[in-house]
Order: C-alpha cells, then sequence, then structure tokens
C-alpha cells in the first residue's frame, strides 16, 4: 500500500513539474526531480517505522531520524566550506538536493536493516486479503494527504501563481524548512505513545500528560521562531534574505509561521485522539475544510502579498482546524481535566 502510494504521490509530483510550461528551461524541473527522493525514501521508511512502534524500538526510530539529519548537515556543511554560499551554479544547487536525497536513504537503509531483525515475513499479494487493509487504512490515508495538502501546496502555488516564484520562494523556502521540522516532534510523540492508547476511558491520565507536553512544545518553538525569527534567519543565510523596511524577508516569513507551529501542536494531537477511536468520519471532514480554505486563500492572497499572503493563510487554516477539532476530542473523551464521560456514540 505505501509502494504504491509513494509511486503514485511522487510520480504525479515529478510528471507535473516536467510538464509545466512556465518551468520549461528552468533548473526545477530537475530539482523537483532530485528532491522527491527526500520523501519517497522517508514515506517507504514510515513502513518499517510502524513496526518499531508496535515493538516499542521508538530509540531505532531517533536513532535513524537523526543520523538522517546529521549526514545532510555535515554534507552541506562540507559543501559550504568550499565557499558556494554565494554560488549561482546550477551543480551546487543540485548537490543540496542530492545531499537530502543521501540523508533520506540511509534512514530508509537503516529501518529496513533493524526490521529484518525484529520480523521476518514473505511478500504476498492477493484481493481477499489486501482489502480489509485498504478499507480500514482509506480514510486516514485520505486524512494525511489533506494534512501534507495544506502545508506543503503554498510553495507550489506561489510557483504556479507569482512571475517572481524564485525569489518569493527563496525568502519563504526557509521558513517553510523550520517549520516542518518544528512539526516532526509532535509526530513522533504522538507516534510513540499511540500504541499506548487503548480507545477509552483508561487513556485519559496518558492524554493528559501528551497534551501538558504539547503545549509547552509547541509554545516554546513559537516564542522562539517568533521573537528571534531576525537572529536565526541571519544565521542561516545573509542580510540579504532579511526584513529591509517595507520588503518582507524569510525572517517576515519565520515569524507568520510561528503560530502555525503552535497551533500544529493542538491539530496533531486531536488528529491522533480521533484516530484511537476511531473516529475518521468528522476528522476526514474537518480536514477537507482546511483544504479547501487553504487552497481559497492561497489562491486569493498570494497574487495580491506573494509568501505573506500564504503566510496569513497558513494561520487562519491552522486557527481554524483547531478550532474544529478540539470540540470532537471534547466530544469523544469529554473533559481530560475532568470527569471523562465516553461519548464515542455521537460522533461515529
Amino acid at each position: 500500500i505505501r509502494l504504491l502510494a509513494v509511486c503514485i504521490a511522487i510520480g504525479g509530483a515529478i510528471l507535473l513539474a516536467w510538464s509545466l510550461p512556465q518551468w520549461k528551461g528552468t533548473p526545477l524541473p530537475i530539482g523537483v526531480t532530485l528532491a522527491a527522493l527526500v520523501p519517497a525514501f522517508t514515506l517507504l521508511a514510515g513502513v518499517f517505522r510502524a513496526l518499531f512502534q508496535v515493538q516499542y524500538r521508538m530509540h531505532l526510530v531517533f536513532v535513524a531520524e537523526v543520523g538522517q539529519r546529521v549526514i545532510t548537515v555535515v554534507l552541506i556543511g562540507m559543501l559550504l566550506l568550499f565557499g558556494v554560499r554565494e554560488s549561482t551554479s546550477i551543480l551546487d544547487y543540485e548537490l543540496f538536493l542530492i545531499f537530502g536525497g543521501v540523508g533520506a536513504l540511509f534512514l530508509f537503509l537503516f529501518s529496513f536493516l533493524y526490521a529484518r531483525t525484529l520480523f521476518q515475513c514473505r511478500i504476498q499479494s492477493g484481493g481477499l486479503t489486501m482489502w480489509p487493509f485498504l478499507r480500514a487504512a482509506l480514510p486516514y490515508g485520505i486524512a494525511y494527504v489533506c494534512i501534507a495538502v495544506y502545508r506543503q501546496l503554498d510553495v507550489t502555488l506561489i510557483a504556479l501563481l507569482l512571475p517572481d516564484f524564485q525569489v518569493q520562494n527563496a525568502y519563504y523556502g526557509f521558513a517553510v524548512r523550520l517549520a516542518e521540522m518544528a512539526y516532526l516532534v509532535p509526530t513522533f510523540l504522538l507516534n510513540a505513545t499511540l500504541p499506548r492508547l487503548k480507545g477509552n476511558d483508561d487513556d485519559r491520565q496518558l492524554l493528559i500528560r501528551i497534551l501538558c507536553t504539547l503545549l509547552i512544545f509547541g509554545t516554546t518553538v513559537a516564542l522562539v521562531a517568533g521573537v528571534w525569527a531576525t537572529p536565526i534567519m541571519r544565521l542561516l543565510t545573509s542580510e540579504a534574505y532579511l526584513q529591509t523596511g517595507s520588503n518582507a524577508g524569510a525572517d517576515s516569513a519565520l515569524r507568520l509561521l510561528a503560530l502555525p507551529m503552535f497551533f500544529n501542536s493542538l491539530i496533531l494531537f486531536s488528529f491522533y485522539v480521533l484516530l484511537s477511536r476511531d473516529a475518521w468520519r468528522p476528522l476526514l471532514g474537518v480536514l477537507c475544510v482546511g483544504v479547501l480554505v487553504s487552497l481559497g486563500g492561497n489562491i486569493l492572497l498570494i497574487p495580491q502579498y506573494g509568501f505573506v499572503g500564504a503566510g496569513i493563510t497558513s494561520i487562519g487554516t491552522h486557527a481554524l482546524l483547531c478550532i474544529l477539532l478540539l470540540p470532537l476530542v471534547y466530544r469523544v473523551c469529554g473533559p481530560l481535566f475532568g470527569n471523562c464521560a465516553k461519548r464515542d456514540n455521537g460522533v461515529q
């Protein structure tokens, strides 16, 4: 299932990149192709991550994920030592993307090799065997697609809607990558605790601890991104990328994405709680609303405000999802900080 999804999603993105007429003759098609290595290997490694969760071997996930980033950062750092920071060479651009793929390949190979020591299986296929799994996985697969769309589609729409998309995405891209790193930590925490959720009232104490941890983390990263946006971007980029007067820069983009970093913790908490209770219908409905709001807001605001419009849309989308998802968690679990009364029947 995962391999089929990767082939369709990644193959479709690569095909779109090479077929867009406005991208012909630019480095973008080859850039998208090389950049696709990261999500492809990461998604395939996710199959083994699920095995580590079931076996309670999340330290292996930590080693694989950290190793991926260390390898990528070391390779990029070595390239920077050769004085390519101000380079405009296409080769350097491609090398940066390849280094990301090398790190993702390590993640996949490490996960694959250690998964073989935990579980031996023979690959088989059959319609009757696979159909129950496909039917059970489909709603949550669509839900994950919705999350990816409202998080990532703004970069693509900037490229499609703006003539100076290279400059706009250069500013916005740094902030988006930092936001993605902030999105990962709640995902790891919730992935580690999901196998312990029983889907009943016994989960209340664990959910309270998880929620408090996520609130502390979300508040911290939002404050750091909002208050120290300029020093962070000055460290990662150059002065040319910073805000000057009325012209927004990479630091402006990071400030805009500070609130989505906070809201994301609450959204993922709600997602996993509803997942543990198999309340996929309201979850999927809310996420589809978020996709529509994100798509509409980006189409309206990006042509007029550039990446600032994308950041404003991201804030609105994440805030709306929190407003809609948290009441669903209340309906399913009752008040977490009071007497928990299960109310699944009203949500299913």
